[in-house]
Parts: structure tokens; sequence; C-alpha cells
């Protein structure tokens, strides 16, 4: 019986943890389930590394719902743990009760009734003494007052998750930090898959309301019935002031439940109106005339009444609206004037003001204005420095100097020469450089070197003589 009951526990060990496997266990599981606390003395180290091996199974199968107490599953109970752990071959383990004597020294697990001593708030102190010390108080009387042990480590973890996807999620109101229990635990009523108790849950608030700032007030009275309200803080980093609930809070809540009754309300009166028109149908269609008109005068009861708790809703929901309007005013004055206050401090500290900020505008000037007289004092400075090296010198003289190179530069410029034009006829066996005439050079401005080398070309040019005639040419003259 016993190894059905922790059936689940069993299996996720064997999938998370090879040496608990089902089908071929590691052969460190006997001295796991050995009673190693004789190593303390002997072999210290085996025995820590067995303790610290329990320690991240007991608190692994915890986090994941694999391992609880009853009701709970964010305690333990150290008088079961050991069936809790009860392999079919290998037995029960022999040493967990070292394993938890150690947790306990750590923190990491706390007897429940020093848990409410430490954690619980003296606001809603009574509530959880009703609604959580009595309903456990059969299980302490069953296995004594300290065998209940609250996981710390595991409830740190949910309510680190719970702060985190509160704050993360945008706000449109001030009134999001408001919440009824049942709708705290619709949100955050799951951690890895595992459904908390309204036990644990129950623990989560107290731990939350002593470390987190998270306010929790009951009797608070709503739609019908009472009930028990939360209040985060306005922001994550107002944990040590912590969230205090006042009268508007309590109203807030009254509203918004009335108005969640009235909507479910108006949804049963439309899905009541709507049968009773398809019941009128259906015996009319059937000839039963009193039983349709009988039909028909309730969806007209019904209707008149549906009006009336559209008009309540409406006016609740514009209520609420107008109260959440207000308490995002609030927030936004409270702004402006922290940023006000933030501003003025910031001028009076700083000293600025507008006589500070004339008298630095016209330093500013002034020392541009010295800047100018340096950089004309350099100017100045540097011309006479140059006219000292070279006293007596004439600008207008280096300046005719640099045309005159520009004009000599031009002059040296050779001329296009256009090539003299080709004869347009040609006698047989006359030469063609001897067909155009030459003409003496004209007089030339260039230097006599370029004269003499003209001279020599033209005398060589009329040395030349006309080439001798065809000899045919002249035997035929002979002839004739």
């Amino acid at each position: 019986m016993a190894i059905k009951r922790n059936s689940k526990l069993l299996s996720y060990l064997s999938v998370q943890y090879p040496d608990f496997s089902l089908t071929d266990p590691a052969p460190r599981l006997n001295s796991l389930y050995s009673d190693f606390s004789k190593l303390r003395t002997l072999n210290r180290y085996a025995y820590d590394a067995n303790k610290r091996y329990w320690r991240s199974v007991i608190l692994d199968c915890n986090a994941h719902g694999c391992l609880g107490s009853g009701d709970y599953n964010l305690v333990v109970d150290r008088s079961i743990m050991a069936e809790q752990f009860l392999r079919p071959i290998t037995g029960k383990p022999l040493a967990l009760d070292c394993v938890l004597e150690g947790m306990v020294e750590k923190g990491e697990l706390i007897p429940l009734e020093d848990f409410m001593r430490t954690f619980a708030s003296q606001t809603w102190l009574s509530w959880t003494y009703e609604t959580f010390v009595k309903g456990s108080l059969y299980w302490i009387g069953r296995t004594g007052p300290s065998n209940l042990l609250v996981v710390i480590p595991t409830i740190r973890q949910i309510t680190k998750h719970i702060q985190q996807s509160h704050y993360h999620t945008p706000v449109k109101s001030a009134c999001d930090h408001i919440l009824t229990l049942s709708e705290f635990k619709t949100l955050y009523g799951q951690y890895n898959n595992v459904t908390l108790t309204d036990e644990d849950m129950e623990l989560v608030l107290t731990y939350m309301s002593s470390q987190m700032g998270v306010a929790v007030a009951d009797n608070v009275r709503g739609y019908g019935t009472t009930y028990t309200m939360i209040k985060f803080p306005e922001n994550n980093n107002n944990v040590s002031s912590g969230a205090v609930i006042s009268q508007h809070d309590k109203a807030i809540i009254t509203i918004r439940t009335t108005c969640q009754a009235l909507h479910a309300q108006v949804n049963e009166l439309q899905r009541k109106i709507e049968e009773l028109s398809e019941l009128s149908k259906y015996h009319h269609k059937l000839k039963h005339t009193a039983q349709a008109l009988y039909a028909l005068k309730r969806r007209k009861y019904l209707e008149s009444i549906l009006e009336k708790r559209l008009q309540s809703l409406e006016t609740m929901d514009n209520m609420l609206m107008s109260i959440e309007a207000s308490q995002n005013d609030l927030q936004i004055v409270q702004a402006f004037n922290t940023g006000a206050s933030a501003l003025r401090a910031i001028l009076r500290d700083s000293d600025l003001t507008v006589d500070s900020v004339d008298e630095v505008m016209t330093k500013l000037q002034s020392a541009f204005e010295d800047q100018k007289e340096v950089e004309d004092a350099i100017a100045m400075g540097s011309e006479e420095t140059m006219n000292s090296q070279l006293p007596g010198l004439d600008m207008d003289e280096l300046q005719r100097e640099l045309d005159s190179y520009a004009e000599s530069e031009t002059s040296l410029l050779p001329e296009k020469s256009t090539p003299p034009p080709r004869a347009a006829s040609m006698a047989p066996g006359e030469h063609p450089s001897l067909s155009v005439p030459i003409s003496p050079p004209a007089p030339s401005t260039s230097p006599p070197i370029m004269d003499s080398e003209l001279a020599r070309l033209n005398q060589v040019l009329s040395s030349i003589k006309t080439p001798p005639k065809d000899t045919r040419t002249k035997h035929q003259e002979y002839a004739v």
C-alpha cells in the first residue's frame, strides 16, 4: 500500500535521478539508503556527500509537488518521509533523520508552529490561527508538534515568482494592486505545474506579508459575504514600509465584488430569457396556447428584472471607474508634486538662478573677447617678427616678379605649325621633295644657334641637282 501511495514520487525520482532508476538503480543507492549517520566520525566526506545529495532530492521533489504532507505541498512530515521513499527491494532510507536535522539547523525546514510565530503578522494573526493553525491541529496531534516542517526554499521560490509576475504585468490603475483571495488563487495558484492547495496559499501569504510587504485583511464586506483582501505595495522597492489597507481599498473590494455578482446575474437572466423564448415557440408549435403565454409572461418579467440589473450594473461600473480614475489622478498629482520638489531642490542646491545665469553669460562673453584680443596680438606679433627679419621688404616688387614669371612661361610655349600643301599632280620622274619650291628663310628672332642650323640646311638643299631624264627618251630624240 505504501508503494502505491508514493508511486508518483518514485516515478519522478526514476526519471530525474539515474541513481533511483526503477529498472537499473545505481550501486550508490545502497549507500544512500543505508544508515550512513555512523560515517560522521569514520568517513566525514562520504557522510557530507550523502547528506547534500538527500537535501537536493528532498527540495527538488517538494518543489515539484511530489513530496508533501496531507493537504500541504509545501510541508513535509518527518514521521512518514521514510515511508514515502520506500522501494520494493531496497526498503526505506535509514538516515533521513540526520538529513532533516541538518536542514532544520540551516533554517531550510521550520516547524509549523515556529513558522507561524516567526512570519505571521499581528494584523491578521487571528485569521491565520482560525483558518490555518486550527486546521492543522489534527495533524499535529497525530504526528507530534515538531514533525510538520515547512520547506522555506520552496516558499521563497513561489513568492519570488508571484512578486515578479505581479510587477511585470502592466498596471492599468492603482486598483490592480488590490485582490481578493479567490482572485489571488486564480492568478498564482499554480507553480511548476503543481496546483497549490488553500493551505499552501495561506503559507505563501503568511510569508509574503512578513517579508514582501503584502497586506492581508479578512472579513472585508463584499456582495453577500465577507472576503479576504490582499494588497501589494505600489512598487517593488516599497517592501520595507509595506502596503496599508485603507477604508477606500475595502470600498473598492465591495464595489468590485458587487459588479462581479451583477455580471453573473445578468448572464444568468439572459440565459433564462433565451430558454423561455424557445419554450414559448415550442408550445406554440404544439398548440399549447396557455403554456406558451405563461412562458412569455415569465420572459417579460425576467426582462424587466434584467433591465434593472443592467441599470444597477452601469451605475456600479461607472462608480468603480470613477474611483479608479481618482486613484490614477492622485498618483499623477503625487508624481507632479515629486517632480516639482525635485526640480526646486536642484535649483536651490545648485544655485541656478537668473542672476547666476546672467553672470555666467557675461563671463562667457568676456572670455570670447579676451580670446579675440589674444588672436589679434598673435597676428600682429607675427607680422612684426617678419618685418624685423626682412627689413625694407617691398611686397609690390615681389608681386611684379611673380607676374614676370607668368609672362616668360607663356612666351616659351611652342607654336603649332601647319604642314605645306601637297602638289595636285607630279610629272613622271620628278622628285617629290623638289615639287614645291623652297623659299628663302624669313628673318627670325630665335637665338644665333638656330640661324646657323637653318643656313646649313639651305646649303644642303640647294646643292641637290635635278636627276637625269630616262635614256629611252634620249634614244627616241636621236631617232627623230
